[in-house]
């Protein structure tokens, strides 16, 4: 695979050639439409296409990158955890002032309850949660499982959790602005993918 990327003007060393194909494997698995390609009962890696225009292979390179720091728990990554959030996310995922943070929504699979009220909210229990939080960040799944109400049913008071932290309810205010940006990403390297086969 290094070859077919230097065969179409990839330069470097055979690190930094190896990383930009990685990263561009990493922005096409999280595309949509590669992922409702793939079948239910496929027991074998699946072919991932890489784009064949070096333009559209760095495109993908620097959109894998973006993905893999937003997935990274443990990454700073600028308007999200660190610096200034952008302006167009900054009201996302506000959670409800209240000392009440037992969460009884859901339950220990499922934990965490959404619902269409203000923008869309999730609740921690009957009438305190997260607000403005759009359906596609609650529904947002990784390995098939939806991310945000997955990390609430461990923190569920069924698992034995007391209740959730400071830290905690900001963890889910930073996790749905990144999910939020993942999805863009995704949505991106769909449209791009799209473009790709269109010119073929």
């Amino acid at each position: 695979m290094h070859h077919a990327a230097r065969s179409i003007g990839a330069r470097g060393n055979d690190v930094a050639v190896g990383d930009m194909i990685f990263y561009s494997l990493l922005a096409v698995m999280h595309a949509p439409s590669f992922i409702s390609s793939l079948g239910v009962d496929n027991d074998d890696f699946a072919a991932v296409p890489v784009p064949g225009v070096l333009g559209q292979l760095r495109a993908s390179e620097k959109l894998g990158r973006n993905i893999a720091e937003l997935l990274n728990p443990f990454s700073a990554v600028e308007k999200v955890t660190t610096g200034t959030i952008a302006r167009n996310v900054a009201d996302i995922g506000v959670a409800d002032n209240s000392h009440d943070r037992v969460v009884t929504a859901g339950g220990k699979t499922h934990g965490g309850k959404w619902t269409e009220e203000d923008c869309g909210t999730i609740f921690w229990d009957d009438s305190h949660g997260w607000r403005n939080v759009p359906k596609e960040i609650w529904e947002y799944s990784i390995g098939g499982f939806q991310v945000l109400s997955k990390w609430l049913g461990y923190r569920h008071e069924r698992a034995g959790y007391a209740a959730l932290t400071d830290d905690d309810v900001e963890t889910v205010t930073i996790s749905a602005v990144g999910l939020l940006r993942l999805s863009n990403c995704n949505r991106t390297v769909r449209t791009r993918m799209q473009r790709q086969s269109s010119s073929h």
